[in-house]
């Protein structure tokens, strides 16, 4: 059995294991690890990575493993095998590794607890500014043009052409998705004239990846950092806006009751501002509140695309889970684009 395989990697004279699937998270496989060593239990975070998504699985380690190392974590590690790697490649061929469990500590799928989003929006905000002076040469950019909204229009376009049998159920959202395209490219025009600067950013700044106390519910640490590689400020707050802020989950349904959140955005931005304004220049302050209508119609536009392919990347439930989520995210981008004008002036107020 795989799982036995990989934690004698790790702990050669274990007594017993079991594991808790996480189902938090469209890419890789994760699991909580509860291990008897000596009449000890023990827990830890064990996670396959997804050969799919991350072609390069060693060079995720390294970035995070890197990162972690930079800031000098001390709330989240990564556990060595006995040969001294912070990875283990099963007979499969398949990715493992394993990270301490941080004790005392909470999650959130999402919260109406505006103190926790205020939190949350610290926690990427200090992770950004304690990285704004590391060397970003020393990373790897582990999926190439994650964030390249007019390559990920282009792809679309790609997948309407050779769509069998899926386009003629989303034709009316891949229309209303090109309504909005001039709206969200032109910020990649202006990054590939330089004029935004690159930093170190997370690329999945949601609620559920940050760490909370469980009794103060302060943040403890930021987690997940298998997308953690050059890029754009805009992108991180723009994420970590469209994730919390809609009053809807981004799997829902309920189409008519997605919204974003207004007050809920003052009190992440708040929390992201007090921790970056310092370090940024001119253009991104300028820019950063339009990262969020750019990182949320880039993700419908990816879960689109993906339905047409026949769901060859984000993990699926049912048969049409891509093509809600695309609506999902859609009907958001919509109101995000009526609300811009309230969301600049929440944005820069706070960046004064």
């Amino acid at each position: 059995m795989p799982i036995e395989e990989v934690i004698k990697s790790y702990f050669p004279f274990f007594c017993e294991y079991s594991v808790v699937p996480i189902k938090n998270g469209n890419i890789n496989k994760t699991f909580i690890l509860y291990l008897t060593i000596n009449k000890n239990k023990k827990k830890y975070l064990l996670q396959q990575l997804n050969k799919m998504v991350f072609n390069d699985p060693i060079a995720v380690i390294e970035n995070s493993s890197l990162v972690l190392d930079y800031i000098k974590d001390e709330a989240l590690y990564y556990l060595k095998t006995l040969d001294g790697k912070k990875y283990y490649i099963d007979s499969s061929g398949s990715f493992w590794r394993i990270f301490n469990f941080v004790s005392n500590s909470i999650s959130f799928d999402e919260s109406e607890d505006l103190t926790i989003l205020y939190q949350t929006g610290k926690a990427y905000g200090n992770f950004f500014s304690r990285l704004s002076q590391f060397d970003g040469r020393n990373l790897k950019t582990t999926i190439p043009n994650f964030h390249n909204t007019k390559m990920r229009y282009k792809s679309l376009d790609n997948a309407v052409k050779s769509s069998v049998g899926r386009y003629e159920k989303c034709q009316r959202e891949y229309a209303l998705l090109k309504q909005l395209e001039n709206h969200v490219c032109f910020l990649d025009c202006l990054i590939e004239e330089g004029k935004l600067p690159v930093r170190i950013t997370h690329n999945d700044t949601k609620c559920n990846n940050v760490l909370f106390n469980r009794e103060t519910h302060e943040y403890i640490t930021v987690i997940d950092l298998d997308t953690v590689m050059p890029g754009y400020i805009l992108h991180d707050f723009g994420d970590g806006a469209r994730s919390i802020c809609a009053t809807e989950k981004e799997d829902s349904k309920r189409f008519e009751n997605i919204s974003f959140d207004l007050d809920k955005f003052y009190h992440y931005a708040k929390g992201f501002t007090e921790e970056i304004k310092n370090y940024l220049i001119e253009i991104e302050k300028l820019t950063l509140y339009m990262g969020i209508l750019k990182i949320t119609t880039e993700l419908s536009v990816r879960f689109l695309t993906d339905f047409l392919l026949n769901d060859i990347y984000f993990k699926t439930d049912y048969p049409n889970h891509n093509l809600d989520r695309a609506i999902n995210q859609l009907t958001l981008a919509f109101d995000v684009f009526d609300k811009q004008e309230e969301i600049k002036d929440i944005t820069y107020s706070l960046l004064k």
